[in-house]
């Protein structure tokens, strides 16, 4: 089971990537008396040690995901996963990091690495050999060329 942390519309972008069946629910960290969002039940982030499953970061800004992971990871032992559309597309000799999210029609070409916690939104396409950091964010329809550090 798949926990998307977060409740706004990039939350709700993720979670409509990830199969109903594998799909749990959100974890909030501010509005304590949310009970369900789009649909799906919202669990307080002090329930985490309770829930069975994975989670994915579900927040956009590579900054404030930055520091919700690492509140997180300091606070549980976090099992983070990757969550990519069947859409998208990996070349077989590259690879991207846990809590990495492709999006719909995310290209990466050869030799490509993609570090942690990273959020290739929509119809981003990533050339070949490039290395980018973790937590990074691109843009629906970003474009990167090839041999690129980021």
């Amino acid at each position: 089971m798949i926990y998307v942390c977060g409740t706004r519309t990039t939350s709700s972008e993720i979670a409509d990537l990830i199969p109903p069946e594998f799909f749990s629910g959100y974890i909030e960290n501010q509005f304590k008396t949310t009970r369900e969002f789009n649909s799906s039940p919202v669990f307080w982030y002090e329930t985490i040690p309770n829930l069975k499953g994975v989670f994915v970061c579900g927040i956009a800004s590579s900054h404030m995901r930055r520091l919700y992971v690492e509140k997180l990871d300091s606070l549980f032992n976090m099992n983070w996963s990757a969550v990519e559309h069947r859409s998208s597309y990996v070349a077989d000799n590259s690879s991207y990091g846990y809590g990495t999210i492709l999006g719909i029609n995310t290209v990466i070409a050869s030799n490509t690495k993609i570090g942690d916690h990273c959020f290739l939104n929509r119809g981003a396409l990533i050339g070949h050999d490039n290395q980018i950091g973790d937590f990074v964010t691109f843009s629906p329809g970003v474009n990167v060329a090839g041999c690129c550090t980021i």
